[in-house]
């Protein structure tokens, strides 16, 4: 009888082991949402791309129609228009 007790105690102390390694490496099981990993990588660097480019589109609209882009960097902005 001791050794089916030893034997049982020792398979739970297994299996908690690899449960708390599985949890480890891989997330808890309600971790995991309803976008899968690489879908939602995609997403976020789908977004980011979008927000660069229209940084870009703004700030080239912004010098095409006259606007002194330096003058946002410093402390006092103000909506100055510079023509050439």
């Amino acid at each position: 009888m001791p050794a089916d007790g030893d034997s049982e105690l020792l398979e739970a102390i297994h299996t908690r082991r690899r449960r708390v390694e599985d949890s480890f490496l891989r997330g808890s099981p309600g971790s995991h949402g309803g976008i899968r990993r690489p879908w939602r990588q995609l997403l976020i660097s789908l977004a980011l791309a979008v927000v660069i480019c229209l940084g870009c589109a703004a700030a080239s609209y912004a010098r095409r129609h006259g606007y002194d882009l330096t003058a946002l960097a410093t402390a006092g902005y103000t909506h100055r228009l510079v023509r050439p």
